[in-house]
């Protein structure tokens, strides 16, 4: 099972442990596959929680894919990948592509969307239209989008 991840970019340090949660339950469920991107302070949490959950169980995988080609290499390149489709979105259309690669390529998201606007709501009504498995972890919104 493949997992991919949708937040507001002003997420709070608190959701981290809720995140770990529903995390650690997927994994019970099968998954072993998990996709961040890395445009926002959500996907810097659920980085942080993947290395973390990485060392308890070895057997996953997780990589952070990319909107934009990298222009130089960094620790977080050798775990990135870029969908080469990407390469002929102009700039502004690359993050939304980008996320609806993550939904068709995912099996489920973990999301923490507190309002019915942005693209973290807007990609989470996606994946659940998709029938996707969709785990909000806002308190604000729990279970609801």
């Amino acid at each position: 099972m493949t997992v991919t991840f949708f937040g507001h970019g002003d997420a709070p340090r608190g959701v981290k442990k809720e995140v770990e949660k529903a995390v650690e339950a997927l994994i019970v469920l099968g998954a072993d596959t998990f996709y961040v991107g890395n445009n926002g302070f959500f996907d810097v949490l659920v980085k942080e929680v993947l290395r973390k959950i990485k060392a308890k169980y070895p057997h996953i995988a997780y990589a952070v894919v990319a909107a934009y080609f990298p222009k130089k290499y960094s620790d977080e390149s050798k775990d990135m990948i870029y969908p080469e489709f990407l390469e002929a979105v102009s700039e502004k259309a690359a993050i939304p592509a980008r996320n609806e690669w993550l939904v068709r390529n995912s099996d489920a998201v973990v999301a923490y969307v507190e309002r019915r606007q942005g693209g973290a709501y807007r990609f989470c009504s996606y994946a659940k239209k998709c029938g996707k498995i969709v785990i909000n972890v806002s308190k604000k919104q729990k279970g609801s989008l």
